[in-house]
């Protein structure tokens, strides 16, 4: 057994991402960082049990080889209420009971089941990892169910103290695999281009991907012929036809650290987000940043990233921001450096401090 001092504890996940299908879609984004969350945990000498819709299991089998945690399925039942609650009621009591029930992602959809575990009294401790604002109701909700909770952004704890949250409430997150984000070892062959790249799930309108082709073609010209915009990546093959516009099929997420070490700057522009793992991921490749004005990437560029990168409001603003930085790799090297710097203190993953302050507090 591992040498941890986790090692032999328990815990039962009940994610609203694992009940609902997965079949025939693609992984990505949480569902990445939940799956190596899991393994992690096992690895530490932890005894995971996940309730999934049965679409989930292959895939875990599949991601999780050599990791695999107890797979407890429930049919498809047309939503997370219908999944959820035969989940919660018939999941066997072990004895002794679990250390803790994590529920993720909480939406009104999963407040029956977590009700459910909790009357059933299934384990010693319940706790909430929150990657999204929840609706007001779900907040006092669980405010009245005694549930502490990690959210993974600023932005995303802010909609529990609009509801004057009485539990604990947490906020640390970080790219899993930030070891795997790093700027290039040797100098890229000199191309005489300025390489930008978005990375995304596309299309999606979210992505305002409008925004980053309006900036780009909007370029002077001198500048456009020498620069290049990657949109990283398209979930069906495309070409928007447009000179200099680079549209890559869609890449697996082990691809995408070098992907970017071949980059010089990264746009994250998008109009939702709750903790933007991209923006975090080309922070840690010393990319100087292109951000929109959400609070999600505003709280990454200026509470304490200030001059890693530009926040702009619009699509004028990103074709400015383009236009400085495609000509100035000094001040990209400079950008980038405070990035990473800022990445590597804030937002790097580590799961045996979320199981000793957080997941397992008090256990």
């Amino acid at each position: 057994m591992p040498d941890s001092q986790h090692a032999g504890k328990s815990v039962l996940l009940i994610e609203q991402g694992f009940l609902k299908s997965r079949a025939g879609k693609p992984i990505h984004g949480v569902e990445l960082f939940r799956l190596f969350l899991i393994r992690q945990m096992i690895q530490l000498g932890v005894n995971v049990t996940v309730l999934c819709e049965q679409s989930w299991k292959p895939i875990l089998e599949e991601r999780l080889e050599g990791a695999l945690p107890e797979i407890i399925t429930t049919p498809s039942l047309r939503g997370v209420v219908a999944t959820g609650i035969p989940a919660a009621l018939f999941v066997k009591k072990p004895k002794p009971r679990y250390d803790a029930v994590m529920f993720g992602d909480p939406g009104r959809g999963l407040l029956p089941a977590m009700r459910i575990a909790k009357w059933r009294r299934l384990a010693r401790r319940f706790f909430v990892m929150s990657h999204r604002q929840p609706k007001d109701e779900v907040c006092r909700a669980m405010d009245q169910m005694n549930l502490d909770v990690l959210a993974v952004s600023e932005f995303v704890a802010s909609r529990y103290r609009r509801n004057n949250y009485s539990r604990n409430l947490d906020i640390y997150y970080g790219i899993a695999n930030a070891p795997d984000f790093y700027p290039p070892t040797t100098p890229r062959p000199f191309d005489g281009l300025c390489h930008f790249v978005m990375v995304a799930r596309l299309p999606n309108i979210s992505k305002r991907l409008d925004w980053a082709l309006e900036a780009f073609q909007s370029l002077p010209d001198d500048v456009r012929r020498r620069s290049r915009l990657h949109l990283a990546s398209f979930i069906e093959p495309t070409d928007l036809g447009i000179e200099g516009v680079v549209c890559h099929p869609w890449l697996p997420a082990d691809r995408i650290p070098e992907l970017l070490r071949q980059m010089d700057v990264m746009l994250a522009i998008s109009r939702r987000e709750t903790f933007s793992q991209a923006i975090v991921q080309g922070m840690l490749t010393a990319l100087p940043i292109i951000s929109g004005d959400h609070p999600v990437y505003v709280e990454k560029m200026d509470v304490g990233g200030a001059g890693g990168g530009i926040v702009c409001s619009d699509a004028t603003a990103v074709r400015d921001a383009m236009i400085t930085l495609a000509s100035d790799p000094t001040l990209r090297a400079r950008m980038g450096a405070i990035g990473r710097e800022t990445a590597l203190a804030r937002y790097a993953w580590d799961t045996d401090r979320f199981l000793t302050q957080y997941l397992f507090r008090g256990v």
